[in-house]
Order: structure tokens, then sequence, then C-alpha cells
């Protein structure tokens, strides 16, 4: 079954977001991750989300954990808590 990383915060440190983009791709390459939206100026219709949506797309949840705490993304995933504050969680798909 598919799952999906969904993340939603605001860019506190465009400079090292930047920085975060330009290799964070980089580290999906074995996982089977996709990105499946990168919205930085979402349209809030309930609640008070923060303006950046991003979901990734595995083929299951494990292989969504395994990329995470990959060496890989490991090496990167500093950059983004320094220049972001908001969420992340994993959530399965349907069928």
């Amino acid at each position: 079954m598919p799952a999906y990383l969904i993340a939603n915060y605001t860019i506190t440190s465009p400079e090292g977001y930047a920085e975060y983009s330009s290799l964070v791709g980089a580290t999906l390459g074995s996982s089977g991750g996709e990105l499946v939206v990168a919205d930085f100026a979402c349209e809030a219709v309930e609640g008070e989300p923060a303006p950046v949506s991003v979901v990734l797309k595995f083929p299951s949840k494990e292989a969504a954990r395994d990329w995470y705490n990959s060496e890989a993304y490991q090496a990167v995933v500093g950059l983004r808590r320094a220049s972001t504050e908001g969420f992340l969680l994993f959530a399965d798909g349907v069928g």
C-alpha cells in the first residue's frame, strides 16, 4: 500500500531552505519516493495551516521511514529543521 509524507510549514530562513531544497531531491533515489505536491502558497479552506505544503509518495510506510532515517536524508534534514516551523507526518494511502 502506498504511503505519504505530508508536510506543512512556514519557511523561517529562505537561505537555509534554499540549500535544503537543492539537496533533498537527490536523497529520494533508492527509496522509491516521488514528489507529488510542492505548494508555497496554499489556499486554506479550514483552519490556519502554514503556507507551504509538500507531499511525497512512497511504495509503503516502511519505505518512507527508511528514507527519513537514511544517512542521505539525515545529512540534510537539519537544514529543513533550522529553516522551517511546522510538521511532517506519515500516512497510509488507500488500497
